[in-house]
């Protein structure tokens, strides 16, 4: 999807989502998560807890851009999640742009952060994870 934020900058992000066992979802955006991209997100995946896997594995590792639309969109489905009895948790990998922007180290102290995939679905938190 591609399209401009309120500031009339570019913006595109795609999803890519896979059911890895029958309990668990790996779901990983690419490209910018902001504006009307961080809405289409939201409702992709809303959409995909229709399934109730027990964890939803959300994959930052190719994410580029974040804002606060991104922000709300994130806390937006975690809650949804959590209402669902669904366990949500993020990957951002140590190596990640956004492992040192601001909002996304406050999203690290809300939610389980893993610095793989394979980590998440193992339950191996990352360092300075409880």
């Amino acid at each position: 999807m591609r399209g401009r934020d309120a500031a009339r900058k570019p913006w595109h992000i795609g999803v890519e989502w896979r059911r890895v066992t029958v309990r668990a979802t790996v779901i990983s955006p690419n490209g910018d998560l902001r504006g009307e991209g961080a809405t289409a997100l939201q409702r992709t995946l809303a959409g995909e807890l229709t399934g109730t896997p027990d964890v939803m594995v959300l994959d930052m590792s190719d994410l580029e851009q974040l804002d606060g639309d991104g922000i709300a969109a994130l806390t937006s489905i975690a809650e949804l999640a959590a209402a669902e009895g669904i366990r949500f948790c993020l990957v951002v990998p140590p190596q990640s742009a956004l492992s040192t922007h601001p909002q996304v180290a406050t999203l690290m102290e809300t939610f389980p952060t893993f610095g793989s995939v394979a980590d998440a679905l193992q339950g191996r938190p990352s360092p300075g994870q409880p």
